[in-house]
């Protein structure tokens, strides 16, 4: 634990004499193109070099795309759920119907069977009673 507070301690020292380099080449003349002060990067863009700027830029430009991601899915799931409230009610009755025509088939195939035993004992009869 001290290491790494005498060297953070260290990388503030030398910040600060970086900083206070920086303060003195103020007044000299800056080239707003290249966000140098006389080829000195300014203290913000050094520290973001420091932090790994790649990676902090990798990072929000993947958590950007997740945003979108995440907006889109948002979006569809809107629809989604506008769709169902419309569709529901027709859905529910075709699946009445479907199951009403399940009974009237039972019921047809029944009535079939039992009109087929009818005609079978009429026609046996009609042979064996003379």
């Amino acid at each position: 634990m001290v290491d790494s507070q005498s060297h953070s301690e260290f990388n503030l020292t030398q910040q600060v004499q970086q900083d206070q380099q920086d303060d003195q080449t103020l007044g000299k003349p800056r080239d707003l193109t290249t966000g140098h002060i006389n080829n000195i990067p300014d203290r913000d863009r050094r520290r973001e070099i420091e932090m790994g700027s790649d990676e902090v830029t990798n990072l929000h430009r993947r958590m950007d795309t997740q945003d979108t991601l995440l907006r889109e899915i948002r979006d569809v799931i809107v629809a989604h759920i506008a769709t169902e409230a419309e569709i529901k009610p027709t859905l529910a009755e075709l699946v009445a119907l479907w199951k009403g025509s399940k009974i009237i088939g039972t019921i047809i195939g029944a009535t079939a069977a039992f009109l087929a035993g009818v005609w079978a004992l009429f026609s046996w009869a009609k042979e064996h009673v003379k």
